[in-house]
């Protein structure tokens, strides 16, 4: 669990150590997994708060949410490799 929360508050400070110690580890896919899931449920709760209500705005905004992040990740992965 230290090693989660050590993770999290780097990425937040952009230490690039951090960065290349969750590449070299195999098993971060699932505390990449679990951090985007966390992400979502803000975004959904987000949106209940900005008006969207019940169910259904909760899923919208984890819908964006969720969009948002693989428009992003897309984008680093055709750019990211013709910048480096």
């Amino acid at each position: 669990m230290a090693t989660f929360l050590w993770r999290v508050m780097g990425a937040l400070v952009l230490d690039p150590s951090v960065y290349e110690d969750i590449e070299a580890d195999r098993r971060s896919s699932l505390q990449s997994a679990i951090v985007l899931l966390g992400v979502t449920v803000a975004g959904g709760l987000a949106a209940m708060s900005l008006g969207l209500v019940g169910a259904a705005g909760f899923i919208v905004g984890a819908i964006m949410v969720l969009g948002g992040w693989l428009t992003w990740v897309s984008l680093v992965a055709r750019l990211g490799p013709a910048t480096l």
